[in-house]
């Protein structure tokens, strides 16, 4: 597995194999965030401060064949790959508005998919969709899918799986691609629980799926 740890004293990437062990990649970047492997294993894209903005970059799993995908943009973090491996996700704060954008996983033909204040997106299985975070206004999230080339979004609008959320949401597809899990922070009268809860891409069928004080990043495991 792959992983962000402030070991070391440096936010960075880290390995870990099947028994446990752990080793830093040397990126020689300042700090790492966010680490998401490619389909194929062979390399990771992450994204790193350089000079007061993060930019995208992708690594081989030994650590060695650093490249920038994104460079001069003031602020490229939460990239995900597409299924294919030939696309990125991420969201964006280009022109001073932040929302989701795509890119070849060589850097070129970016393209802006949104402009709301969008974050944490994440290809389908099958590649056709993405789910993404919105913020809205007192704290208030929603969990919103689209078209992966952005044409759901044409009228400024996309799909609502969730709504009144309250923790920037971290969705994560289900293996058949027919759910979503997330976290989230519900609220009740100013008191806050974590959760981790699912749902069908209609909203319909939500659920809780861990007990109160248990957040964070999901991910599924997939079928074998």
């Amino acid at each position: 597995m792959a992983f962000e740890s402030n070991r070391g004293g440096r936010a960075g990437i880290w390995i870990m194999d099947a028994n446990g062990e752990a080793v830093t990649l040397n990126t020689g970047l300042p700090e790492d965030f966010g680490p998401r492997w490619s389909p194929d294993g062979h390399r990771l894209v992450f994204f790193s401060p350089i000079d007061g903005m993060t930019q995208l970059f992708s690594v081989n799993a030994d650590g060695t064949d650093v490249r920038a995908i994104t460079t001069g943009s003031p602020g490229d973090f939460d990239p995900d790959w597409s299924p294919d491996g030939k696309k990125i996700v991420f969201a964006s704060k280009r022109d001073n508005i932040q929302g989701i954008w795509i890119i070849s996983a060589d850097g070129t033909d970016p393209v802006r998919l949104t402009s709301g204040v969008d974050s944490k997106p994440v290809w389908s299985p099958d590649g056709a969709t993405i789910a993404f975070s919105r913020a809205l206004y007192g704290n208030q999230y929603l969990l919103l899918t689209m078209n992966a080339d952005g044409s759901a979004n044409a009228d400024g609008s996309a799909a609502v799986v969730r709504a009144s959320l309250t923790y920037p949401v971290h969705p994560a597809w289900s293996p058949n691609g027919r759910k979503i899990a997330y976290s989230t922070t519900p609220c009740v009268r100013d008191t806050c629980y974590e959760f981790i809860q699912f749902a069908s891409l209609d909203g319909t069928g939500y659920s809780h799926i861990t007990i109160a004080g248990i957040s964070g990043d999901v991910a599924w495991r997939q079928r074998r």
